[in-house]
């Protein structure tokens, strides 16, 4: 079986995007500049914990960015196998807040 990588996505109208790193709402705003940062040119031998990381510092600053929002988090992630893992963390606002 030949593994082929793809990540797109698609609006209300039907028009589709395709990038290594992607973001709908807000986070197209704040998160996708670190994403590209972080992510592009990588894509194939990033770790899971590295992208972890890299989650984990999106979220901070969508947290601190919107004063609505909350620092609890949930995170799915699916596998080759579809293996899917789901689990809950929180972003830490540490003393900076």
């Amino acid at each position: 079986m030949h593994e082929q990588r793809f990540l797109a996505c698609v609006d209300l109208l039907g028009n589709t995007y395709s990038a290594s790193a992607l973001g709908t709402g807000y986070g197209a705003y704040m998160a996708v500049p670190i994403l590209r940062k972080e992510v592009e040119g990588r894509e194939n031998t990033l770790t899971e914990e590295e992208a972890l990381g890299i989650l984990e510092k999106c979220m901070r600053v969508l947290f601190y960015r919107d004063a609505r929002s909350s620092n609890k988090v949930l995170l799915m992630l699916v596998g080759i196998v579809k293996l899917l893992i789901c689990f809950f963390f929180s972003v830490s606002s540490g003393d900076r807040y």
